[in-house]
């Protein structure tokens, strides 16, 4: 696939869909392993709309698996995105198994015509058209508001990462976060991919927090011309003290509205989870910053893994048996 195709592609139809959809996150994800795939549609031997998607490979407990990925819209009109939606179902059947998260708050007819089927995790939304003092009043005040004016007058500052030694100093706190959390953390090359590429094409805000010369936190969001979606954070123990992982959200909520995006995602939220359960407070924290639940519409071609993600949903134990078996 040539750059300045997809570009071009992305930069017309790029609205209606999500920055999973551009050049530069096909060329990160090939960076870290996986491999980009470009579904296209041509008239008179020109490209006239296209779709990327990622082969993974994933070690399970018993077998390795390969797993078609996909996220945002097609890049294209609404007939081609059907051409591409086809073209997508006929390769999903050489792998294990399909994901297709399609674009937050966009039609999704499209989908449902190639008979695709459906199951919807969700996420919280912040509405940025609103006036920032009103976004503000809206935060809630005992441990958002708090928690912002007790970083500022630590003197936390807050501001776009540099260079690769600001890099180095958050990826160590990161990898911590990631080591507490249980969770993967991302690989040193993705980051270095994002400063290099994705921060100059202004289609990422990553920042970070220092008290003092030293980095105690930092928070990068992807963004395309509408959404900010937050993608990771990473907070040391000193910055938690001082309050800098609340202080990273909010800049990173007022440098998306001065970048004129329309939205700020947080990145998923869990309808089912109990109290008790880790999922559970990290819901309540992202609550706390007054956004709206909003659907996250999931497709694939498997009938059986839509449904068994539905009784998932609703079921801590089969969580913990799919995670057991991954």
């Amino acid at each position: 696939m040539e750059e300045k195709v997809w570009k071009e592609l992305y930069q017309k139809y790029g609205k209606e869909s999500s920055v999973y959809q551009s050049w530069e996150w096909a060329q990160l994800q090939e960076k870290i392993g996986n491999k980009p795939l470009f579904l296209t549609v041509e008239q008179n031997q020109k490209i006239t709309a296209g779709l990327v998607c990622i082969q993974k490979e994933s070690e399970g407990r018993f077998r390795k698996k390969t797993v078609l990925f996909a996220e945002g819209n097609p890049l294209g009109t609404q007939q081609d995105q059907i051409k591409l939606l086809e073209q997508y179902k006929t390769e999903a059947k050489k792998y294990n198994n399909d994901i297709y998260a399609a674009t937050v708050q966009q039609p999704v007819a499209i989908f449902e015509k190639t008979k695709l089927f459906r199951r919807d995790s969700h996420t919280i939304i912040l509405d940025l058209s609103q006036p920032e003092d009103i976004i503000w009043g809206r935060l809630e005040k005992k441990s958002i508001r708090w928690g912002i004016k007790r970083a500022t007058a630590a003197g936390i500052e807050v501001n776009p990462i540099k260079n690769e030694e600001e890099l180095q100093e958050f990826y160590k706190i990161y990898t911590s976060t990631a080591l507490k959390g249980k969770f993967t953390a991302k690989s040193h090359i993705f980051f270095q991919q994002i400063l290099k590429t994705f921060v100059p094409e202004k289609k990422a805000i990553f920042l970070v927090a220092k008290e003092k010369k030293n980095v105690v936190g930092g928070i990068l969001a992807l963004t395309s011309e509408t959404h900010a979606i937050i993608h990771l954070t990473g907070t040391s123990e000193e910055g938690m003290k001082l309050q800098a992982n609340v202080l990273v959200y909010w800049k990173a909520i007022q440098q998306a509205k001065k970048e004129g995006k329309q939205f700020i995602d947080f990145g998923g939220y869990d309808i089912y989870a109990k109290p008790g359960e880790k999922i559970y407070a990290i819901n309540q924290y992202k609550e706390r910053w007054s956004g709206a639940i909003t659907p996250q519409p999931i497709f694939t071609t498997r009938k059986k893994y839509a449904k068994m993600k539905m009784l998932m949903q609703e079921s801590a134990i089969l969580r913990k048996l799919y995670r057991w078996l991954k």
